[in-house]
């Protein structure tokens, strides 16, 4: 008897099973390390403000001069339209439709682009840089999906963070979202 040869990609698959588990085996141990890192490193950890103040529908404000808790310094807030031609958060305005998109929704959902990061933020934590900051760090997502009073943590490219607070879809819930967005920046 002869032995058979086996028929090509058959081993395919264990191949990609076994990448797969090392993949989720070193997400695992990286997730670990920084969370351990988090816990107890030496750096000082800043507190987050005890109250926040719920973002007020207005026109844009310009970037305040007084650096945020934690050394973040608001750039602006405003109100816009979220939809899919997606939105650069590191310019000094929501700029829409530019191609570079850091922040895009697709139908019901965002989903960042462009090196960006995201995570929603939880109903009962504060709504600060810092937590932000901590957010996308700890839980960042490929997409969020997009409910009325969602809040939403983004890291852009720049370093910069977000908090949009969805309002509401503009009609139909795929072609956009009227969104609040308050950007900050390191202070220094």
């Amino acid at each position: 008897m002869t032995d058979r040869a086996r028929p090509p990609g058959r081993n395919w698959s264990t191949i990609a099973a076994v990448l797969g588990g090392l993949a989720a085996l070193i997400t695992a141990v990286v997730g670990l390390s920084t969370f351990i890192a988090n816990q107890f490193g030496d750096a000082p950890r800043a507190t987050p403000a005890a109250t926040t103040k719920p973002p007020a529908v207005q026109p844009a404000t310009a970037a305040s001069s007084a650096p945020a808790a934690g050394g973040w310094r608001e750039v602006w807030s405003r109100e816009f339209v979220l939809d899919t031609t997606g939105v650069l958060l590191d310019s000094d305005q929501p700029v829409r439709g530019t191609g570079a998109f850091h922040v895009i929704s697709g139908g019901p959902m965002i989903s960042p682009a462009g090196g960006a990061a995201i995570a929603a933020l939880p109903a009962g934590q504060p709504a600060t840089p810092d937590a932000c900051d901590e957010r996308v760090t700890t839980h960042s997502a490929d997409n969020v999906t997009m409910d009325s009073g969602k809040r939403v943590c983004v890291r852009t490219p720049a370093g910069r963070v977000a908090l949009l607070v969805v309002e509401g879809a503009t009609g139909d819930v795929n072609a956009g979202w009227t969104v609040r967005a308050t950007v900050w920046q390191p202070a220094s």
